[in-house]
């Protein structure tokens, strides 16, 4: 029995070649093969963009080449325009600046435009070459600024912060110039700066006399508007503003306080006293200022004490000159004084007790007062040796005066000394009834004058 094997369905029968002729026709009967359509279409798809690819690159290329062209070309306009609007922007702001510099040329400390007069000085200095030229111009800033505070003592405008600008700012430049001349005046020219140097010292020694005449013994006083105010009657009488022992409040525009005193008996103001606080200066002052002046009660001496100061700061020292007189009026010379701080806060001579002082032959002697607290007030009490010790009474009332920081402290010492205290009407003499006081409170400035000194 014999076997065969069995095609494979999935085959394909090849056709019979029976001979060489019959092959084309063999071929022809074989089945057409061809790609699938994704292969073909990927295909067309690659062989487009290849086509494209040479105009899709070159066309931007050749684009950016003729911006940059153009771009180089326009460059030079494009910078000379933007120089130009530069240029005449600078030439606008000299000219307003320049304009500025002539209208605030009259102005003073204190202008809005002042700030704009000293920058174009500035300026100008510092295109100023050459020696004497420089020297020449610094003294003309000197004497500017000795004009400049001529005016404001003319005017009555002794403001601190603006005397202390003008006087520095005239030191350094009097100081410029000294340092630009030539120890040894040799030429004309340097003679000429010396001279004007020499001119400069008599003119600023002129003006200090002027400014204290201005200023007063008392020296220059602000308003102090908006100071919180409090009087204390120290007597516990309850006398002020219908039984109170004690008003509070502040100060208006003019440094003005008001209250009522029903006043029984006039030896009682002594124990009235004001406390006033502004920018961080506390200060306790006598309400009833004392004078100086004090007498034995057999009128056989009496004294003066100069001066009359209402507060010191604490830590802080001032001198005094007593003089001493007979009851006839003849300076008391070769006598003996004690004085005492009776209410204990300070120091005389650097004793807490009596400190003994002598009169010289004009009945003058000195003391140095230091203060040891910015609380309460101190009391000066002098007794004269006239085979024992007579009392010639209190003849000084020291307030105190506090800040609330070293840094304010300082500061304060340098320019504001405290506060002045004017009472309408004076309390020195009032008589007994009720009274409408008004107190003004003025910011005190004792070394103005320092500065041109």
């Amino acid at each position: 029995m014999g076997f065969r094997l069995k095609s494979h369905p999935r085959e394909r029968k090849s056709p019979q070649v029976a001979g060489s002729g019959n092959v084309v026709e063999s071929i022809r009967s074989l089945p057409e093969v061809r790609p699938r359509l994704a292969f073909r279409v990927k295909v067309i798809v690659h062989t487009y963009i290849a086509a494209l690819g040479a105009d899709v690159t070159e066309k931007p290329a050749r684009a950016q080449r003729a911006k940059a062209k153009r771009r180089a070309a326009r460059g030079p306009q494009i910078y000379a325009r933007y120089a130009a609007a530069v240029g005449v922007a600078l030439l606008i702001a000299i000219a307003s600046f320049m304009g500025l510099t002539v209208i605030a040329r009259d102005s003073n400390p204190g202008n809005s435009l002042y700030f704009i007069k000293r920058a174009g000085e500035r300026i100008d200095l510092t295109f100023t070459w050459g020696q004497e030229r420089k020297a020449e111009k610094n003294l003309d800033l000197a004497q500017r600024r000795l004009s400049e505070l001529e005016e404001l003592i003319s005017e009555n405008e002794l403001k601190p912060e603006r005397v202390a600008y003008l006087a520095y700012e005239f030191e350094q430049s009097k100081q410029a110039a000294n340092n630009l001349v030539e120890p040894d005046y040799a030429t004309e020219k340097e003679l000429d700066l010396y001279s004007r140097l020499s001119n400069l010292e008599h003119q600023k020694t002129d003006l200090a006399r002027k400014m204290r005449d201005v200023a007063g013994a008392r020296g220059v006083l602000e308003p102090a508007a908006g100071a919180r105010v409090a009087i204390y009657d120290e007597s516990g009488g309850g006398r002020l503003d219908g039984g109170n022992s004690t008003v509070s409040g502040k100060t208006d525009g003019e440094g003005a306080f008001r209250f009522t005193l029903e006043l029984d008996d006039p030896s009682a103001l002594e124990q009235l006293k004001a406390v006033v606080e502004l920018d961080g200066r506390k200060a306790t002052m006598p309400l009833c200022a004392c004078t100086g002046l004090a007498r034995t009660d057999d009128g056989s001496f009496r004294v003066t004490v100069e001066p009359t100061v209402p507060v010191l700061a604490q830590d802080s020292e001032k001198k005094f000159q007593i003089t001493l007189y007979n009851g006839d009026g003849v300076p008391a010379a070769g006598e003996k004084l004690r004085l005492k701080d009776i209410s204990g806060g300070g120091l005389i001579d650097g004793k807490s007790g009596w400190a003994t002082v002598e009169t010289d032959s004009l009945g003058r002697c000195d003391f140095e007062f230091s203060n040891k607290t910015a609380k309460g007030l101190s009391t000066v009490r002098i007794d004269v040796y006239d085979g024992g010790w007579k009392e010639l009474g209190e003849v000084l009332v020291i307030g105190k005066l506090e800040f609330e920081s070293r840094k304010n402290g300082v500061k304060a010492q340098s320019l504001q000394e405290g506060f002045d205290i004017e009472c309408m009407p004076d309390l020195e003499g009032l008589e007994a009834g009720r009274h409408e006081i008004t107190i003004t409170v003025r910011k005190k400035y004792e070394k103005i004058t320092d500065y041109l000194e």
